[in-house]
This record gives structure tokens, C-alpha cells and sequence, in this order.
């Protein structure tokens, strides 16, 4: 069973790793620090995939790159690790390394500091957008800033024989033919912002990306 709310970032990363690769689940719907969420993680954040055994007691398994290193573990194909065959690119860490940014970087800036906000100064009936888009114009200077660090110097771009029609600007974040979890954990953060005024910060390669997430993803 995984336990989180579908509008979870993380949540949603492991269920669409989960999809992908075929494995049937449960969802149970629960949001952060309910009592539900705290049943299953000491500190009730979400996701935890809760691993049923017949011969010991169920095991929770908590954190989502730790529920991302299981599932790889369980169902290798179809693979989420990069293996391209490039030098750089093979390193397993130098897609956990990205993992880790979204995740630790990633999230405050898209999440917290600016599509958060702009949904609670909404609700505000006396908030203008004027207003709205003044409060965000400092934390998406931030975002910004993050972005552009992952298009030029985190995401790797495939070595393109002279002459060829092929281009490589759409490419998945590690440059491979296939999505990794580099891919998945940006995916949700780069989705949300998209339904935002917002989206206007990302650039065209981001968004040719996501176009191509959203295709495998149907």
C-alpha cells in the first residue's frame, strides 16, 4: 500500500515510478502529519510504502528515495537508472545526485516558496493579482536561478553525430532514451508549475521535456 495524498509531490513521483514499471498497488489517500500519515512515519511526512509479508510483521518503508531504491530493486525493468553508455552518465550517482537537488532544493522553491503561496494568497478574497505577482517576483528570482542550474549544468545532453537530424534539447534530464528518476521526481514539481501564471520561468527546453514526460506518462 502507499500512503500519501495524490496531490503530493512525492507521492505522486513513487506512484508514477510504480505505474511505469507495471506494479500493481493500493493508494491509500491520506495528507501530512494526520494521524494516518503519523501511524506510518515517526515525523507524518508522505510517502511510505507499506511492504505486506506473510511470514513477519509489515514492513514501512519511508522516505521516497528509499521507496525509489526498492522498487529499482524489486522490478529492474523497465529500467529508471541511467545507462547510456557515456562516462558521466553511468555514474548512479550522478542521478541521485539530481534526486537529491529536487528534492532539497526543488521543492522549497517551487512548492513552498512560490505555488503554495500563490494558492493561499488567493483564497484571500481581498488579495489583487497585483499583489500576488509582487510577493512572488523575489522567490522566483530563486527558482529561476535553480533552473538554470539544472539545464546547464546538471542535465546532460547526448553527443550528436555530424549531420544528423536528431536533436537532443528535448532529451530526458540525463540525456538517455528513457526516463530515470531524475526525470520522476522533477516531473510533479515542473507539472505544478505549469497551471500557474507562473510557468512563464521555464524555458523552452523544459518545457519540450515535459511535453515528452506527459507522452510517456499517459
Amino acid at each position: 500500500c502507499l500512503y500519501g495524498t495524490p496531490v503530493s509531490t512525492f507521492t505522486r513521483t513513487i506512484a508514477l515510478g510504480l505505474q511505469h514499471k507495471g506494479i500493481p498497488y493500493k493508494q491509500i489517500e491520506t495528507p501530512p502529519h494526520g494521524p494516518i500519515a503519523k501511524k506510518y512515519h515517526p515525523f507524518g511526512f508522505i510517502p511510505t510504502l507499506v511492504i505486506h509479508n506473510e511470514n513477519t510483521d509489515d514492513i514501512y518503508l519511508r522516505e521516497s528515495q528509499a521507496i525509489a531504491r526498492y522498487i529499482d530493486r524489486i522490478a529492474p525493468e523497465p529500467t529508471l537508472y541511467d545507462d547510456d553508455g557515456s562516462k558521466e552518465a553511468r555514474l548512479p550517482e550522478k542521478m541521485w545526485e539530481i534526486v537529491s537537488i529536487c528534492a532539497a532544493y526543488g521543492f522549497p522553491r517551487f512548492e513552498k516558496d512560490v505555488i503554495k503561496v500563490r494558492k493561499h494568497m488567493m483564497m484571500e478574497s481581498n488579495t489583487s493579482e497585483k499583489e500576488i505577482v509582487n510577493t512572488l517576483q523575489p522567490p522566483l528570482v530563486a527558482l529561476k536561478e535553480l533552473l538554470d542550474v539544472l539545464e546547464h549544468q546538471l542535465m546532460i545532453k547526448r553527443t550528436i553525430p555530424e549531420g544528423s537530424d536528431d536533436h537532443n534539447d528535448d532529451d530526458y534530464l540525463l540525456g538517455g532514451d528513457h526516463p530515470t528518476w531524475a526525470d520522476f521526481f522533477l516531473y510533479p514539481l515542473v507539472a505544478d508549475l505549469e497551471v500557474t501564471p507562473e510557468a512563464h520561468v521555464l524555458t523552452q527546453r523544459f518545457i519540450r521535456w515535459s511535453r515528452k514526460m506527459k507522452k510517456i506518462l499517459a
